[in-house]
């Protein structure tokens, strides 16, 4: 399980390619003054203003909000079936586990037919440390000047302008702290004076990583272009780590190394020298289904080939299983890559994929039925205690309480205790097929938007706790 968990919007992800976003008053929007629906269950604005407002950790802002209403969506099917099933004994888990049963069939293969080196010595450990630039760990602040939501060409210049002010008030002498609490969009941070903490390579928007390469501690950088705003920068410190901190993690590397050197040679045995071939048509199919993958297809559609090697053909149909299964952040590049070349990469992967298991098949390498059980009895179990753990399997329904408004009482009861961090959180992950019936969460943008604005202003208008107000003294 995971905790749902709201950092900066430095670092908030995208929105997931579970979810379908629509212009509010379009014909598939959700009822008004909702940001979100799935099925006959909605959840209003008033109902997310109510639950976060209190909550400072969550930030006002559209990816928080998105988030929410897909925990939400999340909890509220998970209630729906557990109440009629509560140990989940009618789901059909073998969407959850076909990946890491097909992963497990290519692992055996390459550990059968292309066996790996995990003997790493120092010497080879100092040598690649000392080929390398030293990894290092940055602290950083920034300012952010959010765009705002649809915005104009000429709303975004407006932004850039006011960073570029605060980049000539601070140079002319203002406290970089106190201009961030004043004027920073980004809630995570800006009650910190701006800091974004200490972070590695990678950790953080590659925008604001570049930036900060170029800048000696304590200089101001910026302002700099993300697709949330404009920040203005300041590299705090930086700190080069020595071999003993980072020796696992080069030894890690080298063994990666060696891992993907033994899938290149496997991959090229199994295409046989052969290349393989994506369709013309390919890539814009498969970002379409991408865009919409709760949607059906028709035999026809489904069996439409996409990519060939051979006699082996991969079809849509294949794709849009293999979308359903991916990482929220793999499929989603999927639907919005840009170039062409990036969906035909992705297509040529899942090919050679077949490919891998084919050939572990004919090396009788298939899992026995009694590991396949185990694995599904172990997906099933964890769905099962995370159900139980959120409050999600026992309905206790009030007196005359309807029993579509009782669960969706208890779905937002649950988001509300792991908001306030009494509670982990829990993503469904690959189970979200079957869970979900084949429904889609879809939000609202407009509301989105709305939702935004009203937590933003509740919190302004709100009084503060004793406890926050003790919090302030001596600033």
């Amino acid at each position: 399980m995971k905790r749902i968990s709201f950092p900066s919007a430095t670092r908030l992800a995208r929105l997931p390619l579970t979810w379908i976003l629509v212009a509010g008053g379009c014909a598939d929007a959700p009822p008004e003054s909702a940001v979100g629906s799935i099925g006959d269950f909605t959840l209003t604005v008033d109902e997310v203003v109510d639950i976060v407002t209190a909550i400072e950790s969550v930030p006002a802002d559209v990816n928080a909000v998105a988030s929410i209403t897909l925990a939400w969506a999340d909890y509220v099917v998970l209630a729906e079936v557990m109440a009629d099933d509560p140990e989940l004994a009618g789901v059909d888990f073998d969407p959850a586990v076909a990946p890491l049963v097909e992963q497990e069939m290519i692992t055996s293969l390459r550990v059968r037919s292309y066996p790996v080196d995990t003997l790493v010595t120092e010497e080879e450990m100092l040598r690649a440390y000392r080929e390398t630039d030293p990894p290092v760990r940055l602290s950083a602040s920034h300012i952010l000047r959010a765009f705002p939501l649809n915005a104009a060409d000429e709303d975004r210049e407006l932004v850039r302008q006011s960073a570029e002010e605060l980049v000539a008030r601070i140079r002319g002498g203002e406290n970089f702290t106190r201009l961030a609490r004043a004027f920073s969009d980004d809630p995570g941070t800006a009650q910190y004076g701006g800091s974004l903490g200490e972070f590695g390579q990678g950790e953080m928007l590659p925008e604001i990583e570049a930036a900060l390469a170029d800048l000696d501690p304590g200089q101001l950088g910026g302002p700099v272009e993300t697709r949330l705003g404009w920040h203005v920068v300041r590299l705090d410190r930086r700190v080069a780590l020595g071999f003993e901190q980072v020796e696992n993690e080069i030894k890690n590397m080298i063994l990666v190394k060696r891992r993907l050197a033994a899938d290149s040679t496997m991959v090229e045995d199994a295409e046989a020298g052969a290349e393989v071939t994506v369709l013309e048509e390919a890539p814009a199919l498969v970002r379409e289904l991408a865009r919409l993958p709760g949607q059906t297809l028709s035999s026809r559609a489904a069996d439409r080939i996409v990519a060939t090697h051979g006699d082996a053909k991969l079809t849509l149909g294949e794709v849009r299983l293999a979308l359903a299964q991916e990482s929220v952040a793999l499929a989603e590049q999927v639907a919005e890559a840009e170039e062409e070349e990036e969906v035909a990469d992705y297509l040529t992967g899942l090919l050679r994929r077949k490919l891998l298991l084919e050939l572990a098949r004919s090396g009788e390498l298939e899992l026995t039925r009694e590991r396949i059980d185990e694995m599904r009895n172990a997906a099933r179990s964890e769905l099962v205690r995370a159900g139980r753990d959120l409050g999600l399997h026992r309905l206790d329904a009030a007196p005359g309480e309807p029993r579509h408004q009782a669960l969706s009482r208890v779905a937002r009861e649950a988001l509300e205790r792991v908001l306030q961090g009494g509670t982990n959180g829990v993503e469904l992950g690959r189970m979200t097929e079957e869970i979900r019936r084949g429904r889609a969460l879809v939000l609202d943008e407009r509301a989105l938007g709305e939702t935004v604005l009203a937590i933003a202003s509740a919190r302004m208008n709100r009084s503060a706790s004793p406890l926050e107000l003790s919090d302030t003294v001596g600033r």
